[in-house]
């Protein structure tokens, strides 16, 4: 337990760095979505300045992972950019932690009839080739249409994923995390945990070794 006196989210990250922790876990309503996560606007400046992941949870969250059960699922959301290379790649070491499977989504505007048969297979072949090569996980790769936040929110509460993994930029925190403003919908709507991570993240979830 530590106590420390000023800034909120300066704080915080302070302490993360100095202990060199793996991973920030955040709370928050849900309901009035960024606004209300962990003090407002400390939420959007820890997930800016931390060095490591953060988790977010709502009230109502659950990712609780029953072994042997029902094997977890991860839902990685990309625009196919190096930030959503950074989120596949701590997705799958956390897939491998857990022994999860991978979904792959991309959100698109609605496809035209012409023509979009010829365009939905590009966008699947430049999903199947975000898959890294060398990875044991199962991965699946989904195409969804419409606005990106409320599909990706209802895809994975639909799909009961036990979690989202975000690729954000980090200098200008949640604004510009991966599909704009997507990140802040899919927080606030998603009833799964979310993690937000960025290529500058210098710290990765360990992996046991397996006997």
């Amino acid at each position: 337990h530590l106590l420390r006196d000023g800034e909120p989210a300066e704080k915080i990250v302070e302490v993360a760095h100095k202990a060199s922790v793996d991973l920030i876990v955040l709370g928050t309503h849900g309901k009035k979505g960024l606004s209300r996560l962990f003090g407002g606007s400390v939420a959007e400046q820890i997930i800016r300045a931390a060095e490591c992941p953060v988790l977010t949870l709502r009230q109502d969250n659950s990712i609780s992972v029953r072994r042997g059960v029902e094997p977890p699922k991860i839902l990685v959301p990309v625009d196919f950019s190096v930030y959503s290379y950074a989120a596949l790649d701590f997705a799958d070491k956390l897939a491998q932690v857990f022994d999860a499977s991978i979904t792959v989504v991309n959100v698109q505007p609605p496809f035209e009839t012409e023509g979009g048969e010829e365009m939905r297979g590009k966008v699947m072949h430049q999903l199947r080739q975000f898959i890294p090569p060398k990875s044991s996980m199962k991965f699946a790769c989904k195409i969804l249409e419409g606005n990106a936040s409320e599909e990706v929110a209802r895809f994975a509460n639909e799909g009961h994923f036990n979690c989202i993994v975000l690729g954000t930029h980090g200098r200008s925190g949640i604004k510009r995390m991966l599909l704009g403003s997507v990140a802040e919908h899919v927080v606030r709507d998603s009833k799964c945990a979310v993690v937000t991570v960025k290529p500058s993240n210098k710290r990765q979830p360990t992996v046991p070794a397996r006997n």
